[in-house]
C-alpha cells in the first residue's frame, strides 16, 4: 500500500520519465554520414567526443572567461553551461559560437580530432538533430495518459529542465502529451530563469500549481531534484523504468499496470 496522502495535482519531468534521448548513438550516425564524402574524418572518435567537449568547457569555461569552471562538478562536468542554456541565459546559438571560439583559441589538437570537435560542436548545438535522437519511453508516456484520465488534464503538469528552443520541437514530436493538458501547464526551465533541483523553480511551480503542497505529486528520475520537492512540502516519487518499492505501490493503487 502507498505511504502517499491525497493527491490533486500531478508533475512530471520530462527527460528519463516521457522520453530519452541517446545523442552520442546519433551523433555516430550523423557523423558517419558526413565521413562518406569526406576521408579526413575518423569516426574512431565519435564515441567519447560529448565527454571530451564537456571536459573542455569545464576547463575553459566561456562563462567564467574560458577559465576553469567556477562551478566544476566532477559528476557533471560543464554544468555551469547546461544550466545557462536551460534557464535561456545561453541560447544554442551562443553555445555553438563559445564552442568555437573555445576549441579556435584554446584548444590545440590533431587535425583528425579537431575535425570530429568541429562537427561535434554543429551537431550538439541544434536542437532539431537533438529531438531527432528523442524517443518516448513507453512506460512513462502511458503513465502519463493514465494520470491525465484519472485526475484530469487540468490537474497534470510537466516540470522540466528542457530548454525552451527544446521544448518547441517536444510540442510537435510529443503532441499527444503536450495537447493532453492545458497549455499553461506545460513549465520548463526558461519559462521561470532557474532550473531544479534549485527551491526557487520549485517555490515557482507550486504558485503555478496553486494549492497546498503537500497534496502536489512530483514525479522525476533525479532524487537531488526530489529531495528539492520534499523540502518545499510537495509529495515526491523517483522515477525509474524498473520502479522501486515506493513508486510499484503507488501504480498498484491507482489502478496502473506498467508490464
Amino acid at each position: 500500500m502507498s505511504t502517499l496522502k491525497p493527491i490533486r495535482s500531478v508533475l512530471f519531468d520530462i527527460h528519463n520519465v516521457l522520453m530519452t534521448q541517446d545523442v552520442s548513438a546519433s551523433f555516430s550516425v550523423y557523423l558517419a554520414e558526413k565521413a562518406k564524402n569526406d576521408p579526413r574524418i575518423d569516426t574512431f572518435w565519435s564515441g567519447d567526443v560529448r565527454a571530451v567537449l564537456y571536459g573542455l568547457l569545464t576547463k575553459y569555461c566561456p562563462l567564467c572567461d574560458y577559465k576553469l569552471c567556477t562551478e566544476f562538478s566532477p559528476d557533471k562536468p560543464a554544468r555551469h553551461i547546461r544550466r545557462a542554456v536551460d534557464e535561456g541565459s545561453l541560447t544554442y546559438e551562443g553555445y555553438k559560437v563559445a564552442m568555437t571560439y573555445m576549441l579556435t583559441n584554446y584548444v590545440e589538437c590533431e587535425p583528425k580530432v579537431r575535425i570530429v570537435l568541429d562537427h561535434a560542436v554543429d551537431f550538439f548545438t541544434r536542437p532539431d538533430f537533438l529531438m531527432e535522437s528523442s524517443k518516448p519511453l513507453n512506460v512513462g508516456v502511458k503513465l502519463f495518459h493514465h494520470i491525465v484520465k484519472k485526475y484530469g488534464g487540468e490537474n497534470v503538469f510537466l516540470f522540466s529542465n528542457m530548454p525552451i528552443e527544446l521544448f518547441a520541437l517536444f510540442k510537435a514530436s510529443f503532441a499527444d502529451l503536450y495537447e493532453s493538458i492545458p497549455v499553461r501547464n506545460a513549465v520548463v526551465a526558461g519559462h521561470l530563469g532557474v532550473t531544479k533541483p534549485d527551491a526557487r523553480a520549485f517555490k515557482a511551480m507550486i504558485q503555478k500549481v496553486g494549492g497546498e503542497p503537500s497534496t502536489m505529486l512530483f514525479i522525476d528520475d533525479q532524487m537531488n531534484n526530489i529531495q528539492a520537492a520534499l523540502a518545499e512540502g510537495m509529495q515526491a516519487l523517483l522515477f525509474s523504468r524498473k520502479p522501486p518499492a515506493e513508486l510499484a505501490a503507488w501504480y498498484k493503487e491507482i489502478g496502473f499496470d506498467f508490464q
